[in-house]
């Protein structure tokens, strides 16, 4: 078969009779009319168009993986706190922007309340107060001149811990947890708790019920996504029967259950209290030999901590916090979860830095101070639910929040003793990932299955040019963690053109990676430091507040507490 068309195709030796050669004449005259001309013009146009978007699309989307680079370099430069490094803040930070595609003020858009001694919404820490409202409950709060609370404002510490801002000023303030977070503070009055450990008596409790009760059923009508409580009485609650405590803590219970709201209670963060090693000389909890060397063994979270224990509508929204150590250890004056392991997880509280404003010497200061207590433990706790309420969007319930915080916990070596430790320490890093494979919805709900992330996508080869993937840029699609919490990408991250790899691959495989836990460390720092005697110096390292707890070398202080 001949396949090439020539002047001679044929067989043969011999050569063929001679042709005349032909040459092409012109073209005939074509004639465009107005209508296709304009069709033309138009199509041009549109393509034109097409092209400029194309390029938009293209130049926006480098400037926003731009963005990204440079905030999470941002993150790897910030000067974070042990206690934030310990419960792996600085993976949750980068997790968040990850997720969202552009830089974002942790924790923005949540409402975390503090019932405590007050706040100072002038100190440095909190950015001008602009986000911060004050309410005074009972008494005067941090409005009375001598601080009421030990010569200083122990709420605008503990409110710190949760949702300082980041500020470079002389008084060397680094950030909270969620420093986007707003800040509700509503003052009373509170002691150290100082002296002999002497649990409460039922009457006693009756009364701080009774009180405590209205104070939450006016706190939740503001508008509280999480509500932190450093604060507590004497007595573990192994020692109460749920017989014992049903009428004393009637109101207290009544009110937090916030049974008319369902799924969207407040979450409330109690402090699990400071009484191990605390002197005692009667109780259930006294051990030891001689009077003078008993000491009470908190087996245990406080009883204000640990009434879900007793009350079971109390359950799924509620958070009791022990304290570790520098060392990621039981801190020696915390007490353990014991009974309370269910709803009981372990944070950084010793030598933790917060804002100080307070007497100093003759002096009312601002600054930093290094402080010890579960107090500081609860804080930590709120602050990183305010970053995982901000990542997903309202999309999870306020008890879905708490069911996953205990879930993605770190439950390794020590931290799989839930005696002491209950569902383990702390993990912000974990919390904020995905967990499992991630799952897109293949009907009305997550339960009804899916397609795998990691497998959904759609290849196209050149000639389809990269107008699907332009249009579909900027839309969202959520896919869901094997705990049903949503993630959301940009659909145009799932096509691919030709051999470019999806930019939504990039960042899942960013999001998802595991990531070893880093030793908590933290650079030294300059801050007023205090004994127990509340003389402060100004200097380096050395935890001395004798808060929620003690400094290293002094023994155990008292937790908030109500005087019996």
């Amino acid at each position: 078969m001949c396949v090439v068309v020539a002047a001679g195709c044929g067989g043969g030796g011999g050569a063929g009779p001679q042709q005349a050669s032909r040459q092409p004449g012109p073209e005939p005259e074509t004639t465009e009319t107005a209508a296709e001309r304009a069709a033309r013009e138009e199509a041009a146009r549109r393509a034109e168009a097409e092209r400029a978007a194309r390029e938009e699309a293209a130049r926006m989307e480098a400037a926003r993986e731009e963005a990204l680079r440079r905030e999470l370099e941002r993150i790897d430069d910030l000067t974070l706190t042990a206690n934030l490094l310990t419960v792996r803040v600085r993976e949750a930070y980068k997790n968040v922007v990850r997720a969202s595609g552009a830089p974002v003020s942790f924790g923005d858009g949540v409402t975390i309340g503090f019932i405590d001694t007050g706040i100072e919404p002038t100190h440095p820490a909190f950015a001008g107060g602009d986000r911060v409202i004050e309410e005074v409950l009972e008494g005067t709060g941090d409005l009375d001149s001598d601080f009421v609370f030990e010569g200083y404002s122990h709420g605008t510490a503990v409110a710190s811990v949760a949702a300082g801002a980041a500020r470079d000023t002389s008084v060397g303030w680094r950030q909270g947890v969620a420093p986007g977070a707003n800040v509700r503070m509503f003052a009373i009055t509170l002691s150290s708790g100082d002296g002999p450990y002497r649990e409460a008596s039922l009457p006693g409790l009756k009364g701080f019920s009774d009180e405590f009760g209205g104070y939450l059923n006016r706190i939740f009508s503001r508008g509280v996504d999480i509500l932190n409580m450093s604060l507590s009485v004497n007595g573990i609650i192994d020692h109460y029967s749920a017989e014992e405590l049903r009428d004393p803590m009637a109101a207290l219970v009544r009110a937090a259950a916030q049974e008319a709201r369902g799924e969207d209670k407040t979450i409330l963060v109690w402090a699990a209290a400071n009484q191990h090693g605390k002197k005692c000389t009667v109780g259930n909890s006294c051990t030891g030999g001689t009077i003078s060397e008993r000491t009470v063994d908190a087996r245990s979270v406080a009883v204000t901590a640990g009434l879900p224990l007793r009350f079971r509508e109390l359950r799924g929204h509620w958070v009791a916090a022990a304290a570790v150590d520098d060392a990621g250890v039981i801190a020696r004056f915390s007490n353990r979860c014991g009974s309370a392991a269910d709803f009981c997880i372990a944070a950084r509280g010793v030598g933790v830095p917060a804002a100080y404003f307070g007497h100093n010497e003759g002096n009312v200061v601002t600054g930093e101070a290094a402080f010890n207590g579960t107090s500081f433990a609860a804080p930590t706790v709120a602050g990183g639910l305010a970053v995982m309420k901000q990542l997903f969007r309202g999309q999870l319930s306020n008890t879905d929040l708490v069911t996953r915080l205990f879930a993605t916990a770190d439950r390794t070596g020590r931290y799989a003793d839930s005696n002491i430790y209950g569902q383990g320490l702390m993990d912000l890093g974990a919390a904020t990932a995905p967990v499992g494979a991630m799952t897109v919805a293949g009907g009305a709900s997550v339960a009804g299955g899916g397609a795998n992330l990691r497998e959904t996508a759609l290849a196209l080869g050149p000639a389809f040019g990269d107008g699907l993937a332009a249009a579909l840029a900027g839309r969202e699609i959520a896919a869901f963690d094997s705990l049903g919490a949503p993630f959301w990408f940009d659909l145009g991250g799932l096509v691919a053109v030709a051999d470019l790899s999806p930019l939504l691959a990039r960042r899942l495989r960013a999001l998802t990676a595991p990531a070893a836990r880093r030793a908590a460390s933290a650079p030294g720092w300059t801050a007023l430091t205090f004994d127990a005697s509340g003389a402060g110096t100004v200097g380096a390292g050395g935890p001395r507040m004798g808060l929620l707890g003690a400094g290293t070398d002094a023994p155990p202080a008292g937790h908030l507490a109500l005087a019996d």
